[in-house]
């Protein structure tokens, strides 16, 4: 099968997970035999292979890239999003990639910078169209429901305004994957995706190695890993922190990643004298050998929480907050779901889980790789193939004239 996985970015340019993400299933794919290509924006056109993938690289046909970190005034902001709710140049420029690499199908994902028009372009050339839901580009221009007052717990008016003409282009697709259950009954319960059949498929992470073990020292390390903004909860942990401090339950912070120079200064002086270290960006599994466990405590509300797998895989147990698709993700000892968002829920809960820690008769590593078995990336090339065959299957038996291939790549044993 020749399979398109359109993304507004691809490796090296990665700026949150879900390129990360988009990269796995890329390769899962072209190990299951099949053809993959990638579409995606860059500020270097051209086309290249990145792990044996053909990746074709446009120009923005915008003001600028949606990954810009050059502060912008609220008019260009303004415009910069009008534009991206109906830009047929970009996809003018994704169907002629499309045709020349010669798609039986395409794989929407995060379409900031290249517009839902992608899909009008891949109706007009008979491609059935799987489009995965990583983020909330289609309800909210920020791709975050997250205002100046914090989460948005209902879509604002301003969003709704931006948000019409691409639910109407959502009946275009054919399937819908939401990489968890609480982002899709979103999209879903505002409309979205009514012509759509509807999947859940989680994001995959494989380890680069495996786990290493630690002994428990005296003072556990905690340790957050992301981008550095105020949704991701950071200010609470590190007051968490102090609470735990106060309780007489001693530990100490490694804060992985980067962010704005104004607010990282900010996060320093919330931590002051406490054991709070900011380490900047970071390899994922040279972070996690760093430390005892991970948390998670975003305010906003998570489409998955990628960061929880990658834990899990690399043997660290989680505490994570009550929000969006976090909960989905805690299915054994190794994960604590706190009570709340506040740093006296944090507190209680990485309190628990240090105490589980020193259980000698809980072996919290062995319970988070058991966690992560579901969340491989083999297993989840297999289900997404499931769900291309389906779509192909069913755009057949629309339109009996055209030619679909179904064939599933064989495989030595199968």
């Amino acid at each position: 099968m020749k399979i398109a996985l359109v993304n507004a970015f691809y490796h090296p340019d990665e700026p949150g997970g879900a390129e990360r993400s988009v990269r796995t299933l890329a390769r899962a794919l072209g190990d299951r035999g099949h053809q993959v290509c990638v579409i995606c924006l860059s500020e270097h056109p051209g086309v290249d292979r990145v792990d044996g993938i053909e990746v074709h690289r446009l120009p923005v046909d915008n003001a600028y890239l949606p990954s810009s970190r050059h502060s912008r005034g609220r008019t260009e902001r303004l415009l910069w999003h009008v534009r991206d709710t109906r830009n047929p140049r970009a996809a003018a420029r994704v169907g002629a990639a499309l045709a020349g690499f010669g798609a039986d199908l395409v794989h929407t994902n995060n379409l900031a910078g290249l517009s839902t028009s992608v899909w009008r372009e891949a109706g007009r050339l008979g491609l059935p169209i799987v489009h995965t839901t990583r983020d909330f580009y289609l309800l909210c221009p920020r791709s975050s429901m997250v205002g100046r007052k914090g989460p948005c717990r209902v879509q604002c008016l301003s969003c709704r305004a931006f948000a019409w003409p691409r639910i109407a282009e959502s009946r275009r697709v054919a399937a819908v994957v939401g990489i968890s259950r609480f982002v899709l009954e979103r999209h879903l319960g505002l409309g979205c995706f009514a012509n759509a059949t509807q999947h859940v498929i989680h994001n995959a992470y494989d380890a680069p190695r495996p786990p290493l073990r630690r002994a428990v020292p005296t003072l556990p390390t905690i340790g957050f890993i992301g981008r550095l903004v105020p949704e991701k909860g950071v200010e609470q942990l590190i007051a968490a922190v102090g609470r735990m401090r106060e309780r007489g339950v001693a530990v100490q912070l490694l804060v992985a990643g980067e962010g704005a120079t104004g607010y990282v200064d900010r996060l320093r002086k919330v931590a002051g004298d406490l054991p709070v270290e900011f380490i900047g960006r970071q390899v994922p599994h040279e972070f996690f050998g760093r430390v005892d466990l991970t948390v998670v405590p975003s305010i906003w509300e998570e489409p998955m929480g990628r960061v929880v797998v990658e834990s899990y895989a690399n043997g660290r147990p989680v505490v994570m907050t009550p929000v969006g698709g976090l909960p989905e993700l805690a299915t054994s000892d190794a994960a604590i779901v706190a009570a709340g968002c506040d740093d006296d829920a944090l507190a209680d809960a990485v309190s628990t889980m240090v105490g589980r820690l020193r259980n000698p008769r809980q072996d919290l590593l062995d319970a988070a790789v058991r966690s992560s078995a579901r969340f491989g990336s083999a297993e989840m090339a297999a289900r997404y193939e499931a769900v291309y065959l389906r779509t192909m299957a069913g755009a057949a038996a629309q339109h009996p004239a055209a030619t679909v291939t179904l064939d599933v790549p064989e495989r030595e044993g199968s």
